[in-house]
């Protein structure tokens, strides 16, 4: 069988040593066994590795080749959706409960980076979201209050009297600053989860597409097209990626595929002044765009998004546009790396997190707000698999519904949707 490769990025050509995995072969038998090994999927299997489980992870490419390989990079607290959202949706209790958990996923992160010694550029620098409207200042200054309901402290509104120290563009009318956030290197840090679950005694798979999981068994079953693995709990990471491989989960998510690019080396002393504070960044807008600067000082920008999950045709140059708007005196600045990810979308924008059987678990559609979020959800997941239930239960409460439209008509008319919101962001409504 030929090795995945990961596709063309800035983090594929500077990710750190990984030894090669071997794909599944024949039957195996484990305590555990997780389909995906992006950060949902490895925060999982590295909870429960410590918690003395045999783990076995299943990954169809290599490890963090999805979205959490190739994402912004971005730590950034909460969810795609706010408090009020939620309890629109789900009522206020529930709410509560799960704004109350949203500020542990980055301390999760922070803290396995620091057991495992894992290099992967972590700053704790914080994170900006940058308002173009009063009316996205209003928003804002709402969230400020909500998070320091729920004890975040280390929150600031900042005006448009002091965006020259945030960022060297003259866009924003304000923002926000959280001095929880940061940034890191996204496929530097899945590496160093996978090389912690595999010193811990976990098994990784590698090139081992999985076809088929059969969970009406009282051992569920995971068949690729060279093995198989009965397990005592099956825990179902595959995101984006799954397509047909669970029929019961794929009507709930949609792929949608956002773009990156990174330029030429810039030089500390010319990042520092776009940047000075060394945050990342992302706007307020429905289609947002993000960026920060990299540890061997370029700029990683991001933006747009494509549903369905299909590859921009020129990413370089639709990113660029957006990059010049925030920053005009990078228009003739040379772009190294361009790529684009996929991830999962819900209707509700919010993670589809539950069980197909006592004994299988699954989580899917982060909807662009997974880094934090997979680092929480996969304690959760690891608690439930252990007998601990009450904070997966919150979540697996949430009802989800399919996209209207079915799969041929889910893409135009989410389109249309994301056209009305920048429609009226235009207007500053």
């Amino acid at each position: 069988m030929q090795n995945a490769r990961y596709p063309e990025s800035y983090y594929a050509a500077t990710a750190n040593p990984a030894p090669e995995r071997p794909a599944l072969e024949g039957e195996k038998s484990f305590d555990i066994c997780i389909v995906g090994a992006g950060y949902s999927g490895l925060v999982t299997g590295l909870f429960l590795a410590e918690k003395g489980y045999k783990v076995a992870v299943l990954e169809s490419e290599k490890v963090g080749w999805g979205a959490s390989g190739r994402n912004g990079g971005q730590l950034i607290n909460g969810y795609s959706r706010g408090f009020d959202d939620i309890k629109k949706a789900w009522g206020e209790d529930t709410a509560n409960a799960i704004i109350a958990m949203s500020f542990d996923g980055a301390d999760i992160l922070r803290d396995k980076v620091k057991t495992y010694d894992i290099k992967c550029d972590l700053k704790s620098t914080g994170s900006f979201f940058a308002a173009y409207t009063p009316a996205q200042m209003k928003d804002l200054e709402h969230e400020k209050a909500v998070w320091e309901r729920f004890g975040h402290t280390a929150l600031e509104i900042v005006g448009p009297e002091g965006m020259a120290e945030i960022v060297d563009s003259k866009v924003y009318c304000g923002g926000m600053l959280d001095r929880w956030g940061g940034h890191m290197h996204p496929l530097n840090l899945a590496l160093g989860e996978a090389a912690a679950i595999e010193k811990l005694g976990g098994t990784i798979f590698e090139n081992s597409r999985v076809t088929s999981v059969d969970y009406d068994k009282d051992k569920p079953e995971v068949h690729t097209a060279r093995g198989k693995i009965t397990a005592d709990f099956v825990v179902i990471c595959g995101n984006g990626y799954l397509d047909k491989t669970v029929p019961a989960l794929r009507g709930k998510v949609m792929p949608v595929s956002s773009q990156i690019i990174t330029t030429e080396i810039l030089g500390e002393e010319r990042c520092k002044a776009l940047m000075p504070p060394d945050f990342c960044i992302e706007d307020c807008n429905y289609i947002l765009d993000y960026y920060r600067v990299t540890a061997d000082h370029r700029l990683l920008f991001g933006g747009g998004i494509v549903y369905g999950g299909e590859t921009s045709a020129d990413i370089e140059s639709s990113l660029r546009k957006r990059m010049v708007k925030v920053f005009p005196e990078l228009e003739k600045t040379k772009i190294d790396y361009a790529w684009s990810g996929t991830m999962a979308f819900t209707f509700r924008r919010m993670p589809h997190i539950g069980r197909l059987s006592p004994s299988v678990y699954f989580v899917q559609g982060y909807s662009g707000h997974g880094v934090t979020p997979t680092h929480l959800v996969g304690k959760l997941l690891a608690e439930a698999v252990a007998g601990q239930s009450a904070g997966f239960d919150v979540f697996a409460s949430l009802k989800h519904y399919p996209f209207p439209g079915g799969r041929m008509f889910r893409v135009p008319l989410t389109v249309m949707g994301a056209w009305f919101y920048a429609l009226r962001e235009k207007l500053g409504l």
